[in-house]
């Protein structure tokens, strides 16, 4: 989770972080949760969350952790928000899914409540794997068959309304992650160390980073990006600009 190039976070399944602050490392564990940190998102140093296994779902507001009622206990992976310029409110969403049920909980009016429904789509497409927040109407989201690992869509859903969607894109990599400045200029990671280009038509494929890895996630800030994920079973983080 990277907020500028002097402020970097990094979570680890063992339930610890590491954070850059432009001069040195800073390390620590966290022992408000109930199972491994599996993503992390927010808006500031002293205001962001992070998900992980048996649906734990914890907050930090710049002191301490808080564990808070997730209201599942599925293994949650990933989770995304957005920030209402004018009224400054939080939207926020986390996805999940653990033998064969996937989740999608909304964060709203202080408590978090599933709004996924797996029968929503069709041609079995009922696993949510990565999800971006462009605006306060949008969501885009990855959706898994679960069958071909090369077999995913991208949706844009109503935020008001799941059942109002529309899809946008077919795409042949298991997506981890997924970030953008709008719809039409969104960056996306996922297996074979797979980053591509978004422009609201058609992808572009960075081939020149291709693996046998993976990019668990991907953040843009401004003008940079920020990868991470493993490449031959070793950690790696990436930073680009454009």
């Amino acid at each position: 989770m990277a907020f500028t190039k002097e402020n970097i976070w990094f979570f680890s399944g063992t339930g610890s972080y590491i954070h850059w602050n432009g001069i040195d490392w800073q390390s620590a564990y966290i022992s408000q949760r109930v199972g491994g940190i599996q993503a992390a998102w927010g808006v500031s140093s002293s205001d962001f969350y992070i998900v992980g296994d048996n649906g734990s779902i914890s907050h930090y507001d710049g002191n301490s952790f808080t564990l808070m009622e997730s209201n599942t206990d599925i293994d949650l992976f990933e989770i995304k928000g957005y920030v209402d310029s004018e009224t400054g409110e939080k939207h926020i969403w986390a996805l999940g899914s653990e033998d064969g049920t996937a989740v999608v909980m909304e964060y709203k009016n202080g408590q978090w409540t599933n709004i996924w429904d797996m029968d929503l789509l069709d041609n079995n497409y009922v696993f949510p794997q990565a999800i971006y927040i462009p605006d306060n109407k949008s969501i885009v989201m990855s959706v898994w068959s679960g069958q071909d690992e090369r077999n995913a869509r991208l949706y844009c859903f109503s935020q008001q309304d799941m059942t109002n969607y529309k899809l946008i894109a077919e795409h042949d990599t298991y997506v981890f992650g997924m970030a953008g400045v709008r719809v039409e200029d969104l960056f996306v990671t996922g297996s074979f160390n797979q980053t591509e280009h978004f422009n609201g038509q058609d992808f572009h494929n960075y081939k020149e980073i291709l693996g046998d890895g993976r990019f668990y996630d991907v953040d843009v800030s401004n003008n940079n990006i920020y990868i991470v994920g493993r490449v031959n079973q070793q950690p790696l983080f990436m930073h680009g600009e454009r």
